[in-house]
Order: structure tokens, then C-alpha cells, then sequence
């Protein structure tokens, strides 16, 4: 069964995982959401993620491009 829009925004990184490695698991899981999600629903679903640091990094952020959201996370 394919995942959906609610098992995305429950996710959360593991605590002793690397920002990257939890971005990549993420993406790899929006990839099978149907309908697939637009980009810029993927960078707001994939910021509301976020804890700590990363979101506060993330939140003042004009990307709309997922993988530069990653490249600022790094």
C-alpha cells in the first residue's frame, strides 16, 4: 500500500540520524505518495517536519525546490 499525505507529515529524523540521510528517506517516501505531490507542497510538508535548529533554518528559507532545502539543512 502506497504511503500517504498523513504518514509524510508524522515522519520525524531519528535521533542519531544524519539531516541528509532523514531528507533522502523522506523523498523516498513523497516519491510514492498518489497524487504525487507538487514541489512545493513537498518543501512545505517536508519543513513542517523539522525540529529544533533545522526548522528554525529552514522556516526563514525562500526555497521552493526541494533539493536546495537539503543543501541548506547540510
Amino acid at each position: 500500500m502506497a504511503p500517504d499525505r498523513t504518514q509524510l507529515q508524522n515522519m520525524s529524523q531519528k535521533k542519531d540520524e544524519l539531516f541528509k540521510v532523514y531528507a533522502q528517506r523522506w523523498r523516498e517516501l513523497a516519491a510514492q505518495v498518489r497524487p504525487p505531490l507538487l514541489e512545493t507542497e513537498l518543501v512545505d510538508m517536508f519543513t513542517n517536519t523539522l525540529q529544533g535548529a533545522y526548522y528554525e533554518k529552514m522556516v526563514g528559507s525562500v526555497s521552493s525546490v526541494f533539493a536546495d532545502l537539503v543543501k541548506i539543512g547540510e
